[in-house]
């Protein structure tokens, strides 16, 4: 009988640029700020995750207003290696 997979979890704050509500960046991961954060392209890390195995599995959305963009929070999971 195979055992169940372990899994590892990871958390992405993504944050729009104060003075630039249409660009998204990646601003923390599990709690942590990333450094200069302003200047990492969204798409790029999302890229680098998924190249890591991480599978995004859910997203939570908090809206400043309709005009703009809020924070957004996206999970992810892999198996533990």
């Amino acid at each position: 009988m195979s055992s169940s997979p372990q899994w590892e979890y990871l958390t992405v704050l993504v944050a729009p640029e104060i003075l630039d509500y249409k660009e998204l960046h990646p601003k923390a991961v599990n709690g942590q700020e990333l450094q200069n954060w302003k200047k990492l392209d969204l798409n790029t890390f999302l890229g680098q995750l998924g190249a890591n195995h991480w599978e995004m599995t859910g997203t939570i959305s908090i809206s400043v207003d309709e005009s703009r963009a809020g924070t957004s929070y996206l999970f992810f999971k892999r198996i533990m290696s």
